[in-house]
């Protein structure tokens, strides 16, 4: 009789977990087609259409360099400097926008979403394991009439579970190192990696153009003329040309920190206005 009972119970609380069923399609529909988190705060240069004209470029560069040595300079490398000119202060700009975004109300609302999803799925994650007490064995706290129940929908919870707060852990470390890292910067940094990158282009320009010129005069000639280290008459050229070769000591000590920055600025150039 309690045979006859048992199979009965077996029979009304039955499930096929054979391979055709459908009871864990969500979790794999999870794994497979949930969007991508968006942690995009970039904006575009596009935005930020330099006003450095040629007519400008050369009346700045004249302050350093004199008239008559600017007016001696070839069509080609004016042209070079110039264009390189624009594309820094297209970064410069972008950067500033970047700082008001990432420390504005935006930045902070997905910040404090992200922390506060984190915290919730953590503690649905605690309920999970507290149903899972490391000091028994596993088969003998399920009721043999949910064996395979359990093993199904609530295994798929724990790992949808744990994917989650995987994917909201990653994106809250994101958010809080990027955020650390570029309000820790400062823009004296974005303007001597900026110049770094500038002397390596004027020594090949000197070069292809055969000029003998000194090239850390040039590059304060060049900084002032797209403002980004002013420049004034009363400023001396030793003294000047020493602090600049200082900026590019002090970048060139710190690879790793540059060559982020390589990236972010090469993608702010490239990047879409939204």
């Amino acid at each position: 009789m309690d045979d006859e009972r048992e199979d009965g119970l077996n029979e009304e609380f039955a499930i096929d977990c054979g391979d055709n069923d459908d009871s864990i399609d969500w979790l794999e529909h999870f794994k497979t087609d949930a969007p991508p988190l968006n942690l995009n705060f970039y904006r575009a240069t596009d935005a930020h259409t330099g006003r450095l004209t040629q007519e400008l470029f050369s009346k700045k560069l004249s302050q350093c360099l004199s008239v008559s040595v600017v007016s001696k300079f070839p069509a080609g490398l004016m042209s070079a400097l110039l264009t390189m000119g624009v594309q820094h202060r297209q970064q410069c700009d972008a950067h500033n926008e970047f700082l008001k975004s990432i420390n504005g109300g935006e930045f902070k609302r997905a910040l404090r979403f992200v922390q506060e999803e984190h915290e919730r799925v953590s503690l649905i994650s605690e309920l999970l394991k507290m149903q899972q007490p490391p000091s028994f064995p596993w088969q003998s706290r399920v009721p043999r009439q949910m064996f395979e129940w359990e093993k199904v929908w609530m295994g798929s919870l724990r790992e949808l579970v744990r994917r989650i707060e995987g994917q909201l852990r990653h994106c809250e470390t994101t958010l809080v190192e990027q955020q650390h890292y570029w309000l820790n910067l400062g823009r004296t940094n974005i303007e001597t990696h900026l110049l770094e990158l500038a002397l390596s282009t004027i020594v090949k320009q000197l070069k292809e153009h055969n000029i003998r010129f000194d090239r850390y005069w040039m590059l304060v000639a060049y900084a002032h003329a797209i403002s980004l280290v002013p420049y004034t008459e009363s400023d001396d050229r030793d003294s000047s040309v020493a602090a600049m070769k200082m900026r590019i000591a002090r970048v060139r000590k710190s690879k790793n920190k540059t060559a982020m920055l390589g990236l972010f600025l090469a993608q702010l150039l490239q990047e879409p206005i939204s």
